[in-house]
């Protein structure tokens, strides 16, 4: 194989895992009253995969903005008996879950506004492996990533199955169960959404707050990592420190800036592999080459990593990032290759029509 080919080859295999298309988003600092507009124009997740077209229907998954819109579409709370801010739970907002796939959850204020989301991982498959053909690791390797370490996983048995849980939030969460914003405000587009927080411990009182800018980042020790085609610019938090200790106590999220240093969106990543279509594994070469780190290329060439990009704007806004020089060339040759597989099926044409791409 020639060496020139190998930058296109392995983008094409990270873009089928985990290429992200985010919209570029302005945080202000301060908090917004209900009359103001909102920050995030839209709340989506799951990048299209060029080599699995059956997981089409997870592809750019638009989430409901309102519980209203939610409970439309068949969504149902998880937990039911439980209110907003009921000290029983370790977040707060009333948590919706999708008929389908529910490994994520919207979390929605007093007024039915999405006011955060969380990744919904299962424990067993992560610990043990899964023989799921998405994951095919059950009982190959031993995972020695230290999930009691890392406070920003909250623990909870959700339809008799032990979950790991990542919380981010939209608004300050002291602030959800009393919420005076205006939900037809985000029924008419205005938006929603004042900050972007990590829930970083077992109660609402440890937050980690996402930094507005990526040098304000840099400052804070979210190390400048790689920059992908349809995904901005990498930021993890220490991770130049990952290989000291091995990538057994990374912290699993992670941000995207664009080329202006603009936050645009965020994911969610654990050592393990939950089969769900609505996580992404990427490939090892992919990961180091982002990353930097060799215990991260291990990781994901064993026990795998599961990854969730989650984008607060339309799709289509940023498809052209990172773009410069020869990663130009790359992501036309992805986008040529999304093209052929939106033309496949009816089904992979509704999908990528409802998102904008068109097929060949």
């Amino acid at each position: 194989m020639a060496r020139s080919a190998l930058p296109t080859i392995l983008f094409a295999v990270f873009a089928s895992a985990t290429a992200a298309i985010y919209f570029p988003i302005n945080i202000p600092s301060r908090p917004a009253n209900p009359a103001e507009q909102g920050v995030f124009k839209d709340l989506a997740v799951t990048l299209p995969d060029p080599t699995r077209p059956l997981t089409a229907p997870y592809w750019f998954n638009h989430l409901p903005k309102t519980q209203v819109e939610a409970q439309q579409k068949r969504w149902s709370k998880n937990p039911q008996a439980l209110g907003c801010a009921d000290p029983n739970k370790f977040y707060v907002g009333n948590r919706f879950v999708p008929p389908n796939e529910p490994s994520i959850g919207v979390l929605y204020d007093s007024q039915g506004i999405a006011a955060g989301l969380q990744a919904i991982y299962d424990v067993e498959s992560l610990v043990s492996g899964s023989a799921h053909p998405n994951c095919k690791t059950l009982n190959k390797y031993v995972n020695d990533y230290k999930f009691q370490n890392q406070p920003m996983i909250n623990s909870e048995v959700i339809d008799g199955r032990r979950k790991y849980v990542l919380t981010a939030y939209f608004y300050d969460p002291k602030t959800i169960c009393s919420s005076t914003h205006n939900a037809a405000s985000v029924r008419n587009n205005n938006g929603f959404g004042t900050a972007l927080y990590f829930q970083n411990g077992p109660t609402i009182n440890t937050l980690m707050v996402a930094p507005t800018t990526r040098p304000e980042a840099a400052a804070q020790n979210w190390n400048n990592n790689k920059c992908l085609p349809l995904n901005g610019y990498h930021n993890f938090l220490y991770s130049s420190q990952w290989d000291v200790k091995n990538c057994t106590e990374m912290v699993p999220n992670w941000l995207f800036y664009d080329e202006n240093n603009i936050l645009k969106g965020f994911g969610f990543t654990i050592p393990g592999c939950d089969p769900s279509p609505r996580f992404q594994h990427p490939p090892g070469g992919i990961v180091k080459y982002v990353s930097g780190s060799q215990c991260a290329e291990r990781v994901a060439n064993t026990v795998l990593f599961s990854n969730i990009n989650v984008y607060l704007g339309p799709v289509r806004d940023t498809l052209n990032d990172c773009n410069k020089g020869f990663l130009d060339t790359i992501q036309k040759v992805f986008l040529e290759r999304v093209k052929y597989v939106c033309s496949l099926t009816l089904l992979t044409r509704a999908v990528c029509s409802v998102v904008g791409f068109p097929s060949v």
